[in-house]
């Protein structure tokens, strides 16, 4: 009776289990929300299994609830094992009874380890097999066995011993079976919302798509054609040729499913239904052909198709598209297969438009006046017109006999073997067109470059090629331009290249050696020189820059710029006129008679000399020689000029910055001078504070260089320094040497110092903020200076510098009113007042160069 119970409540409970876990994972997943109606139907199941337990005594009954909460716990988590174990215990409390207080300990127990195999799963990873659940069935159970020994009756012992074997051999097999059942439960819901979540995204895509894509039903296609298949067909096109009424019923049962909106557009519907149904109606009748071939794709199990068929709108509209669909595998599979169109109207239209396009540039083609040629490929034979045998310098009559050798005895060598493998391509069909540029020999022995475009335009059965026919044009005058361009580019590239040498150097004789240098290589000259024209009695033009292979031949040349025999050459009259001067042929250039024999020996032809002009006249001339004749036309005589006359500009601006540079140093020096001047007279109305500014413009200079500051900017610091006390000229003598402490009057006037200091340099002009660093060197960055009370980057760096070396010095040194404080006192107010009355990277670095040891005061300073 105790088996027979026990199974009786463990298929109960297990029914229950199972069935509330599918509803959970169909309706609400494993939210929170599923979780805790998840543990809650648990709960509810194993209550109901407590209804129709096996009771062995009055209070005590036994029944399968420990599966459901261990299976529930382990599987379910923490959520559902508290839930449905508060259920389950709520439920035996209220059932009452001796049993009570035990069984509320195996209920806990079961929740309990269900949770612990759950961590312990989840730290292995993978999925809990059947022996997992075994190994659960036993420590819920066993534990659960051993608790029973504490219930509160007489002979417990008669009681358990015909419950143990049934307890343990049905609870431990039924944890096993309900969990590996929950979990394949779980495993179809996952497959479920996969399933739906893949065709989310499929519909998804297909309506997002932008080709026209819709579904139809062919499965009564495939019915048909296995049966034809069945009764004997062979062939199916002969089939349906002989039976074209088939043709119309296998159309007819296709039908439309499902279409996207790029398909409602290309068929010109307004809501899917109109496309629903039979597609016959979308066919014309030149698509019965297309049908055909798909209904043999079919026939034939490819696994594709794609064609190009003709279809119409729902208005009539026809139009080309190319379909394609996969080709189902069975019968199944052809209830729903995607079919996809790409509208082709506007290619078509386009190929039409390009082939009356063609047509019509050949016929321009073979009405303009180019040489035009047609060839019999297999035999040999051509064809030219009269123009074609012009281009070469000939008639047709002294070509005579004309044949394809013709061609081939005109045409470089080089190029027939370009042309030859272009040919080949085209007979192959690879190309469609041939194209190339060749060489031709000219009667009078020049060169003649033609464009030699042609097509097949005749091929057997075969394919093989049988004519040709092309056209020649004469292209001479645009490869000279071409030629020409490049050779002017690497010209301008040139005159790029010498305008960055004359941008980057700052020395003038470097620039010009740089540049003659960069002529020669990148153009080829034979040589490049600059010469300066001197105004000694002969006019003598001297070199100051030269490069290139023959550069030789200056130390033999001697070149005037006076209007005698050695200055009637390029050079001199270069120089005299300001023009360039060019000569194309030295040893037939009379005006070069003096050097010919020289520029005949090193192999100089030709040479060009441009000058350099100045502020007021020629400041020099460039000159530069070729190995051949005529080698300087007019376009590069024309850049060349250009260039030199752009170098002229360098030369000037930088003569001009030298000048200025030297003006600038000559104001220095007498701001210098002045300043020094007013120093020395404001110290000596102070006696007690001699040679105060300047020590203070030392120690500032020794600060500056430990921040990295560069020369220029020292310098206006220390002359800055040499003067920051300037306004005390106005002060009275008697304040500036009373021994004892000044009135708060007296004080007042003192601080007006900085400002009237200011106003004496204002209307002064320096190259540096001077007037500024005697205004501001008592001003402190926490804005408790004076006279303005500026703050932190108000404050100019340089009035900072002085503010901390002036207060170090006049610290360390004796004043009417007290001794010298120290060193060590000096030091102490510095760094109680960084960052608020001293700048910190200042104040650091006076300190570091007092503590090290690398800046003292000199003994004149230290006897003071």
């Amino acid at each position: 009776m105790i088996v027979q119970g026990l199974l009786q409540n463990i298929a109960l409970l297990t029914l229950l289990c199972l069935a509330q876990r599918f509803l959970v994972l169909k309706w609400y997943g494993t939210d929170v929300t599923g979780q805790v109606l998840s543990g809650f139907l648990f709960g509810a199941a194993a209550a109901i299994g407590m209804l129709f337990a096996v009771q062995l005594a009055p209070g005590i009954f036994f029944d399968a609830r420990s599966v459901v909460l261990a299976v529930a716990a382990m599987l379910g988590g923490p959520v559902v094992g508290v839930v449905a174990g508060g259920i389950a215990a709520a439920m035996r409390l209220g059932l009452g009874g001796l049993g009570s207080v035990v069984a509320l300990g195996s209920i806990a127990i079961s929740v309990l380890v269900g949770l612990a195999f759950r961590i312990w799963q989840e730290d292995r990873g993978g999925r809990p097999g059947a022996g997992t659940f075994l190994a659960l069935g036993v420590a819920v159970h066993l534990p659960s066995l051993a608790l029973f020994a504490l219930l509160p009756v007489g002979d417990v012992g008669q009681i358990l011993r015909p419950l143990a074997l049934p307890y343990l051999g049905l609870l431990i097999p039924a944890t096993v079976a309900l969990g590996l059942g929950l979990l394949q439960i779980e495993a179809f819901g996952r497959a479920d919302r996969d399933l739906a979540a893949s065709e989310d995204r499929f519909r998804t895509l297909v309506d997002s798509a932008s080709v026209a894509i819709w579904e139809e039903d062919i499965s009564g296609v495939v019915r048909r054609l296995d049966e034809l298949r069945t009764a004997g067909v062979g062939d199916l096109r002969l089939h349906l040729a002989a039976h074209p009424e088939l043709v119309e019923e296998l159309a007819s049962a296709v039908r439309v499913l499902r279409v996207n909106p790029a398909a409602r557009q290309l068929f010109g519907a307004t809501a899917d239904h109109e496309l629903l149904g039979p597609i016959a109606r979308f066919f014309l009748p030149e698509s019965r052909m297309v049908f055909v071939d798909l209904l043999v794709a079919l026939w034939d199990r490819r696994s594709d198709i794609a064609v190009e068929v003709r279809l119409q709108t729902l208005d009539g509209r026809p139009f080309t598209a190319l379909l394609s669909l996969p080709i189902p595998a069975d019968v199944q599979a052809a209830e729903r297969v995607p079919v996809s169109f790409v509208d082709l109207s506007e290619r078509k239209a386009m190929e039409i438009r390009l082939a009356e396009e063609r047509r019509r540039l050949e016929e321009i083609i073979w009405g303009t006046n180019v040489g035009t040629w047609e060839w019999n490929v297999q035999s040999g034979a051509v064809t030219f017109n009269e123009r074609w045998a012009e281009i070469a310098g000939y008639t047709l009559a002294e070509l005579s006999p004309i044949s394809i050798a013709t061609w081939e005895r005109l045409a470089e060598p080089e190029d027939l073997a370009r042309s030859g493998a272009l040919l080949q391509e085209v007979f192959a069909g690879t190309l469609e067109f041939y194209e190339c540029e060749i060489r031709m020999r000219h009667k009078s022995g020049a060169t003649v470059w033609v464009l030699d475009r042609g097509k097949i335009v005749e091929r057997d059965a075969e394919g093989r090629p049988l004519r040709m026919s092309g056209t020649h044009a004469d292209i001479s005058a645009r490869k000279a331009a071409e030629v020409e361009a490049a050779r002017l580019a690497d010209i301008r590239r040139l005159i790029v290249l010498c305008h960055g040498v004359v941008l980057r150097e700052t020395d003038e004789t470097a620039m010009l050696e740089k540049l003659v240098t960069l002529l020669v290589e990148s153009r080829g000259y034979a040589v490049a020189w600059v010469g300066v024209p001197l105004d000694d009695p002969e006019r003598t033009v001297r070199p100051i820059a030269w490069a290139g292979a023959a550069a030789g031949y200056l130390d033999r040349l001697s070149v005037h710029w006076s209007d005698d025999a050695l200055g009637s050459g390029p050079t001199g009259r270069a120089i005299r006129t300001g023009k360039s001067q060019v000569s194309s042929d030295i040893a037939r250039d009379p005006t070069m008679a003096a050097w010919a024999e020289l520029a005949r020996e090193v192999g100089l032809r030709s040479c060009m000399a441009i000058p350099v002009p100045g502020r007021d006249k020629v400041a020099a001339v460039l000159i530069v020689y070729a190995d051949v004749e005529d080698r300087f036309g007019a376009e590069e005589a024309t850049l060349l000029t250009e260039f030199a006359a752009n170098l002229g500009l360098a030369i000037q601006t930088r003569q001009a910055e030298a000048e200025r540079e030297r003006f600038r140093g000559q104001l220095a020096q007498a701001a210098i001078g002045a300043i020094d001047a007013v120093a020395a007279t404001v110290e000596k109305r102070d006696p007690y504070t001699s040679g105060h500014q300047a020590r203070v413009a030392r120690l500032a200079v020794a600060i500056a260089k430990e921040l990295g500051w560069e020369a220029f900017r020292i310098e206006g610091l220390r002359l800055g320094a040499m003067v920051h006390d300037i306004g005390k000229i106005y002060v009275p003598a008697e304040i500036l040497n009373r021994p004892g402490r000044l009135t708060e009057a007296e004080f007042a006037i003192i601080k007006a110092h900085p400002e009237v200091g200011y106003e004496i340099l204002e209307k002064s002009e320096f190259p540096w903020p001077i007037q500024e660093m005697v205004r501001q060197h008592h001003e402190r960055p926490d804005g408790t200076g004076y006279p303005r009370g500026l703050k932190g980057e108000e404050i100019l760096p340089e009035a900072q510098i002085i503010a901390v070396a002036d207060v170090m010095e006049a610290m360390t040194s004796h004043r009417p009113y007290r001794p010298g404080l120290g060193l060590d006192r000096a030091i102490e107010e510095i760094e109680a007042g960084i960052g608020t009355r001293y700048d910190p990277q200042i104040a650091d670095a006076c300190l570091r160069l007092v503590r090290e040891g690398r800046f003292r005061w000199d003994a004149e300073a230290a006897a003071a």
